[in-house]
């Protein structure tokens, strides 16, 4: 069995569609109305499709271009010589990966992960096969649990979310990545318009230069916290990656990642 934290495996990830991202088949059922050959809007009268929050107002979904559905690998700092190892193996089989490298430190600020090791040969291997490179930056520090506190330092005030912004953008451009990964996890529910405006901010910002967004996304179930995320809100992003993995880990019975 591949294990979730060697990552040996792809992730199996779901994306709801605002704006341009992929949209996944939901076990839900809903309406869906082709407006046009590349739009669907997907409507229903629920609020949760599989099991997320969603608006109700519809959603514009639209579709990859090719047909075919995208492939999201990671790198992790924890195990980044396995990771690399197999994705080299098995390029051809990913769209894009993140580099999970980056963390906010007590006052907000991004800093690497003590075991990351940058490596612009492999950012050059991945952009030579045709795959896109995304840095993550996370809310976890190296030891403990995710910190909201982090990201309301980061983000919380609009002279902090102008200063992280422009962090990010640095951090993008230095390293010749086609986008960035946030994933800023467990955040409290008083945090969702701050983590909104950042999240819409920051996707204007990379758009302006060519660059793309993804966001870290947990599932939402009624009545439940939303965790500082309002999914119909997040508009700047490319892609809202829900987090349905880790249905089984380390110390789990055996199974799946994320059982289809």
């Amino acid at each position: 069995m591949l294990l979730y934290r060697t990552l040996s495996a792809l992730f199996a990830l779901a994306a709801l569609a605002v704006g341009g991202m992929v949209f996944l088949d939901s076990a839900e059922q809903v309406s869906l109305q082709h407006n046009s050959p590349n739009t669907i809007v997907v409507s229903t009268d629920r609020d949760m499709v599989a099991g997320v929050q969603v608006s109700s107002t519809p959603l514009v979904v639209i579709p990859p271009t090719d047909g075919r559905l995208k492939t999201f690998g990671a790198i992790p700092y924890w195990d980044q010589t396995n990771a690399t190892r197999v994705f080299k193996q098995q390029v051809d089989h990913y769209d894009a990966i993140s580099l999970f490298w980056y963390r906010l430190d007590t006052e907000g600020w991004v800093v690497n992960y003590m075991d990351a090791k940058e490596d612009p040969l492999l950012v050059a291997f991945a952009h030579d096969h045709g795959v896109q490179v995304f840095g993550l930056m996370a809310n976890l520090p190296e030891q403990g649990d995710w910190d909201p506190e982090r990201v309301r330092k980061a983000i919380g005030d609009p002279l902090s979310r102008a200063r992280h912004i422009q962090e990010i953008l640095q951090l993008v451009e230095d390293k010749n990545f086609d986008g960035i990964n946030i994933d800023y996890e467990f955040l409290r529910d008083d945090q969702t318009a701050s983590f909104t405006q950042f999240i819409n901010e920051l996707g204007a910002a990379l758009h302006e230069r060519d660059k793309l967004l993804k966001v870290a996304i947990h599932p939402q179930r009624r009545g439940q916290p939303r965790r500082g995320q309002d999914l119909a809100s997040l508009t700047g992003a490319d892609y809202l990656s829900l987090m349905t993995y880790a249905q089984h880990w380390e110390p789990s019975d055996p199974g799946p990642i994320a059982g289809i």
